[in-house]
């Protein structure tokens, strides 16, 4: 019996030991990552806090690390990737900031995107909501049809703001980003059928250009083209990796497209590369006289028709042509 309760007073023993062992080895992993990173990381609260900032671009703008775990990670270019990918504007821009500064050397696809999507969160601050290309082309598959990021491509990014004012006061919240800057081309392209304000700015990272801003100023929803640019963003958080198809909402257009659709109607039909013509676009497509007189408006609607399908689109055009 009294070696019996020798051999727990042991075991009561060892297992102080090993907690104060623990507690120094604990210790020791806090020091030592003082020592590698004594700057530490900044957590967010909540989700209504901005993101942890990436170290990459000068801790320009918000880190969307754990968005990327899930739809791509930061990888680098992967090996399993097509040498045919779409991506070669990642792959420009990557380059050209490359060119500019050793720094930046580091700085992967899934940057550019984090920066497009800050923005995009900014918008949101000023009533701009994110719609088009970049959520039609690049969101969408990017989230939900398992698509890499490298195998998809953006140019630009619209957004769309009710009033010219709070369109001018998201441009000033850009400027005021360290480093970067909108820079409007020599050109301006519009369309006067639209109806609708237009200005595109060039966004500049410390003088490199990067992609463009679409800014579209409209009371109502600026899309008259096809269902799957229908729905737009609305962020329910800076942290994207929480996405989901609650953030996105239905454009009232001039026509009321959007009674024929749902949101989950629109997203699931887009990811398959499925697309209804809308009102305007199907009025001028099958109007004889736009088309016999070769009218401009109509020429540029059959454009877009047709780069839509070289791109693997199937339109359904409503009526037979």
């Amino acid at each position: 019996m009294q070696n019996l309760n020798e051999l727990y007073n042991n075991i009561d023993s060892i297992t102080e030991n090993l907690n104060v062992l623990d507690k120094q080895l604990s210790a020791l992993k806090i020091n030592l990552n003082n020592i590698i990173d004594p700057k530490g990381k900044e957590e967010p609260d909540d989700e209504s806090e901005e993101p942890t900032i990436h170290n990459k671009f000068n801790n320009i703008w918000a880190s969307h690390s754990g968005f990327f775990s899930i739809y791509g990670g930061h990888t680098g270019i992967s090996k399993s990737i097509s040498q045919k990918h779409r991506s070669d504007n990642f792959f420009s821009i990557l380059h050209n900031l490359q060119q500019k500064d050793n720094r930046y050397k580091t700085i992967t696809h899934e940057d550019i995107f984090a920066l497009v999507l800050s923005l995009i969160s900014g918008a949101d601050k000023y009533e701009g909501y994110a719609y088009g290309g970049i959520i039609r082309d690049f969101i969408l598959p990017l989230v939900f049809n398992n698509v890499h990021i490298l195998d998809i491509d953006f140019k630009d990014v619209d957004i769309w703001f009710k009033s010219n004012e709070n369109m001018l006061k998201f441009v000033e919240y850009v400027n005021n980003i360290p480093l970067v800057k909108l820079v409007q081309p020599n050109y301006y392209f519009a369309i006067e059928y639209h109806g609708f304000n237009r200005a595109i700015y060039n966004v500049e990272f410390d003088g490199v250009p990067l992609f463009y801003l679409d800014l579209n100023v409209s009371p109502r929803y600026p899309v008259d083209d096809f269902s799957s640019n229908l729905i737009y963003l609305v962020p329910k958080s800076s942290l994207f990796e929480s996405i989901s198809k609650k953030w996105f909402r239905m454009g009232v257009n001039k026509d009321d497209d959007h009674i024929n659709f749902s949101v989950n109607e629109i997203i699931e039909s887009t990811v398959l590369k499925t697309t209804t013509l809308l009102t305007e676009y199907k009025n001028i497509y099958f109007d004889n006289n736009y088309a016999n007189m070769g009218d401009p408006i109509f020429l540029t609607v059959n454009s877009r028709i047709n780069r839509m399908i070289e791109r693997g689109w199937d339109i359904n055009f409503g009526q037979n042509k």
